[in-house]
């Protein structure tokens, strides 16, 4: 009995151990210094798919510049209708969080491409597809 639960302590400790080494893989060699720049790109909501007409859903410009990165925080501004706002955003692996009550957006960093998605209270998800200025 108290070798069987050695082994199942032994087994638990193991378990923990790999599951906490692959969590913290979610992009290898990511620098966090390497987000500070400029990307642009663009926002689509409403139906992604189809021909012209309302059911090609909207787009428009979104432009992200990342000017520091302080740890897992990271400072910038977004620049999309016409409006720049600042922004104060997580950076967990290679997602990058940020937004307030009304609008949220989460980004999926993969080299010089990001991809995620914003949601603002009221409307329709957008997804958006940016790319780095170089």
């Amino acid at each position: 009995m108290v070798i069987r639960q050695g082994l199942l302590s032994l087994a638990l400790v193991v378990i923990i151990v790999a599951s906490s080494a692959s969590t913290g893989r979610a992009q290898p060699g990511l620098d966090p210094q390497s987000l500070i720049s400029e990307w642009r790109g663009k926002w689509t909501s409403g139906a992604v798919t189809g021909g012209p007409g309302p059911r090609s859903g909207r787009e428009g410009p979104f432009a992200l510049t990342i000017t520091q990165v302080q740890g897992n925080v990271v400072h910038g501004t977004v620049e999309v209708a016409g409006v720049t706002t600042k922004i104060r955003a997580t950076l967990q692996g290679n997602q990058l969080r940020f937004g307030n009550e009304q609008i949220q957006t989460e980004l999926t960093i993969d080299g010089d491409h990001m991809r995620g998605t914003r949601q603002r209270a009221g409307a329709p998800q957008a997804v958006l597809e940016l790319e780095k200025r170089k």
